[in-house]
């Protein structure tokens, strides 16, 4: 099973400036709508070894997926490990839990 953080955990290292990057893994539609700020998009039938380095992503650092609600982020943070990625966590209940917390993002247009 992949190592989970709360939407909470999140938004602390983001404001405390902590370094991770956030990888939002659904459609280019949902992420066009609203996403995280600073969220690199990555979507999950897109994920490869060529397209993460593209982004740039290495094998250790810390890298945050998340989703709508949870499941596509789960098993793009199987697919990271897989691949070889060491620091990969699925922020739970995705950009639903960070919505219900209040949390600022950005929304299409913005």
């Amino acid at each position: 099973m992949q190592p989970e953080i709360s939407s909470h955990e999140v938004h602390s290292r983001l404001k405390n400036q902590q370094p991770c990057t956030l990888l939002d893994v659904r459609t280019k539609e949902e992420f066009d709508r609203a996403h995280i700020q600073g969220a690199l998009f990555l979507p999950l039938d897109e994920i490869s070894q060529l397209s993460l380095t593209k982004l740039g992503l290495e094998k250790n650092q810390e890298i945050i997926v998340y989703c709508l609600s949870g499941p596509r982020g789960f098993d793009a943070a199987k697919i990271l490990a897989n691949l070889g990625y060491t620091n990969v966590k699925n922020m739970t209940s995705g950009l639903l839990a960070w919505r219900a917390n209040g949390y600022s993002f950005l929304v299409s247009g913005q």
